[in-house]
């Protein structure tokens, strides 16, 4: 996505509903979350330096632009400002809430992802060029995919790095094969290195360090993040993130 619109766009969703709902905390909980979101329903879902559409100073709206004045439009409604529908992110949030659990921790970061995942634009017209965007490259799975190619041409440094990616390609499209493979004898490697002392665990923040190396996120929220990580859990986790998040 282009850098400068994206970052806009999740500004806008931070100091509109982040900022409303954790009172400035970094992180809260996946129950405080969805108790935040429910108390404010009518929280604008726009940035409070965003110009009031009932201003003056706000120029009157065409009730029909064409394509190319839409972008200069001013802003009609909360779901236009943001590109998101709140009433979707308040049931992804609930759904979210049930599955991974109450006490589980959550920041903006993953917050805006299962916003924008989740909360699109309903059938109105409007659809915001970043979540299209977004909504492209998650349905074709774009971002593990060139993720996963450029790790792994660094990881290999072919002569021909042009034909070393097409082969991986048509591998990939053909027969199926990961752009980017860890084995188990791979897996353990990691393990080992994050396991020093050699006590057969390590912590939570070790375990999505490793698993941050390799897939660029996060491992899947456990039931207690608190406990340390055994390497058959580490194995499970790391083989769930590396199907879910490369290619």
């Amino acid at each position: 996505m282009p850098g400068p619109r994206a970052r806009y766009h999740l500004e806008r969703i931070r100091e509109s509903v982040w900022d409303v709902v954790a009172n400035g905390a970094l992180k809260i909980t996946y129950g405080e979350l969805k108790k935040g979101l429910d108390e404010n329903k009518d929280v604008s879902w726009v940035s409070p330096t965003a110009p009031d559409p009932g201003s003056q100073n706000v120029p009157p709206r065409d009730p029909n632009p064409t394509s190319a004045d839409r972008s200069h439009q001013p802003p009609n409604d909360a779901q236009e400002r943001t590109g998101l529908d709140g009433a979707k992110v308040r049931r992804a949030v609930t759904l979210e809430c049930q599955a991974a659990g109450a006490g589980t921790f959550v920041d903006f970061d993953e917050f805006h992802e299962l916003a924008c995942r989740r909360g699109g634009p309903g059938d109105d017209g409007f659809v915001d060029p970043v979540l299209a965007t977004q909504m492209y490259m998650e349905t074709h799975k774009l971002v593990p995919l060139l993720e996963s190619m450029t790790a792994a041409v660094m990881t290999a440094k072919p002569d021909d790095p042009a034909k070393f990616l097409e082969q991986k390609l048509r591998d990939h499209h053909f027969r199926g094969a990961p752009v980017l493979g860890y084995d188990e004898k791979d897996l353990d490697a990691v393990f080992t290195q994050f396991d020093i002392v050699r006590s057969g665990a390590i912590t939570q923040e070790q375990c999505d360090k490793a698993i941050i190396a390799m897939t660029g996120h996060k491992a899947k929220p456990r039931t207690d993040p608190g406990a340390p990580v055994t390497k058959a859990e580490f194995m499970r986790l790391a083989r769930e993130a590396l199907d879910e998040y490369t290619a």
